[in-house]
């Protein structure tokens, strides 16, 4: 059965929150992810409707980091289960897709002008493969993603803005996206050397502030909630959760829940962590950012879209569903 496929008949039979993603629960408790209402399903449906139409005739959405931002309006038509060429987003996502795969060609590999716009291209076509008719295409281009990827590591493990490479700088919040694309990849069957995920966590954990558990920029200082809340996200997707980092970057996010810098972004990995650190947290998690995103919503769907805040919305909105590939396994 092709990967994408399977997905999708997974996540329809059995979520992987239920079997992996969240610690175990007992039959007679709740069901460890919030069912979404039909107010929440209604903002969802607007926003992709909003979305649908609002896309660029070259096939991407917005009007700055087109690259990236069309990787997140593919995934956000996936988290309730749309695909490609089926009604009623299908020729929307293949338009996106080919955007993509145009990228990747006219970049030899390399998508978008920064290493964090490739990094969620990467993530995008992963995720898509398997749904298309244009497999083969699609895997190609992932392929070519994921080697720009591993050459584009430092020798001390990060990644920075560039594909440079050799002994540059990285920080974590471009870290993070790389790794977060090369877990989905490898899961999908593309080669990816153990060196290469081994080499990235040990620079996202020398970024935590072991007296606090937080996570910082370019290493172990000035933590911040969406540093700490990628850096918990990369360590739950790259087999990491049982590292007690990974429960003291909870604790930490948990005790500066009011912190607004990159609220989005910051939310959109905290979703990730959450659902991975167990059904309290995440069900702790889930109800504030939710109430908060719905009161946000524009009356036609959108949301105010700094710091790609219009696709995360949805994301983070769409979680319950469980349709979201790369956060459920």
């Amino acid at each position: 059965m092709k990967y994408g496929c399977f997905k999708i008949a997974l996540a329809a039979l059995l979520s992987f929150v239920l079997v992996q993603g969240v610690h175990a629960q007992k039959s007679d408790e709740k069901d460890v992810v919030t069912k979404i209402d039909p107010e929440t399903e209604l903002a969802i449906d607007k926003a992709l409707e909003y979305l649908g139409k609002s896309q660029k005739a070259d096939g991407s959405w917005g009007d700055g980091n087109k690259v990236a931002r069309t990787a997140l309006a593919l995934m956000a038509f996936m988290a309730k289960g749309h695909m490609p060429e089926q009604e009623p987003y299908g020729d929307q996502m293949s338009k996106g897709i080919d955007y993509l795969l145009k990228e990747s060609k006219s970049g030899r590999g390399y998508m978008g002008r920064v290493m964090y716009e490739h990094g969620f291209a990467t993530l995008a076509l992963s995720e898509v493969w398997g749904m298309t008719s244009r497999d083969k295409e699609v895997r190609q281009a992932l392929k070519r993603g994921v080697d720009v990827i591993i050459r584009a590591q430092s020798t001390h493990g990060a990644w920075w803005y560039g594909p440079q490479g050799g002994t540059g700088h990285g920080d974590i919040s471009v870290t993070v996206v790389q790794c977060v694309a090369l877990a989905s990849a490898k899961e999908a069957g593309i080669f990816v050397p153990d060196e290469t995920i081994d080499k990235a966590m040990t620079f996202v954990k020398y970024c935590q502030v072991k007296s606090n558990g937080g996570f910082g920029y370019v290493g172990p200082g000035a933590p911040g909630y969406a540093r700490t809340a990628a850096g918990c996200a990369a360590l739950s997707l790259c087999g990491q959760r049982d590292y007690p980092g990974f429960q003291q970057g909870i604790k930490w996010m948990q005790a500066n829940v009011e912190e607004q810098k990159f609220w989005s972004y910051g939310r959109y990995y905290a979703t990730i962590a959450m659902l991975h650190s167990g059904d309290e947290d995440y069900q702790k998690f889930y109800k504030p950012v939710h109430d908060k995103l719905m009161a946000a919503q524009n009356r036609n769907g959108s949301w105010v879209d700094h710091d790609a805040g219009m696709y995360m919305a949805i994301l983070i909105l769409g979680t319950p569903y469980r349709f979201i590939p790369i956060y459920q396994r």
